[in-house]
């Protein structure tokens, strides 16, 4: 019976756990890896809604101001971005259009990582 308990009693070998410590590590990095992507990827979609809301607001505010315009007169848009945003106008200085004439603008908004997102808006007196 002593042969038999000693079969018993032998536990694991240096193998077996270099093996598993090995297979648990390729498993914990790839889990930080697939955190790490979803991470990135959250913040490229927050940057991505920040710049269409910020283009939606100015092409709003560039419709109203339009409205109340007189052809020929500077169209008055204060692009406010976001902190750590930056805003650009084309044309720079834009004119109300004529009654029968539209007006192209374009709004191009910069985010903190560099990506610019563009709106075009055409735009016509009442």
């Amino acid at each position: 019976m002593t042969t038999v308990q000693r079969r018993r009693d032998r536990g694991e070998t240096l193998v077996e756990i270099v093996l598993t410590v090995v297979i648990i590590g390729i498993a914990v990095s790839a889990l930080v890896s697939g955190l790490a992507t979803v991470a990135n990827a959250a913040g490229a979609q927050r940057e991505s809604v920040v710049a269409d809301t910020t283009l939606r607001n100015l092409a709003e505010a560039a419709k109203t101001a339009a409205g109340t315009c007189t052809p020929g007169e500077t169209l008055r848009l204060d692009p406010t971005p976001p902190e750590g945003w930056s805003t650009q106008v084309e044309p720079r200085d834009p004119l109300c259009p004529d009654l029968d004439a539209t007006l192209a603008v374009t709004f191009t908004v910069t985010g903190p990582s560099g990506r610019a997102s563009s709106l075009e808006v055409v735009l016509r007196s009442p």
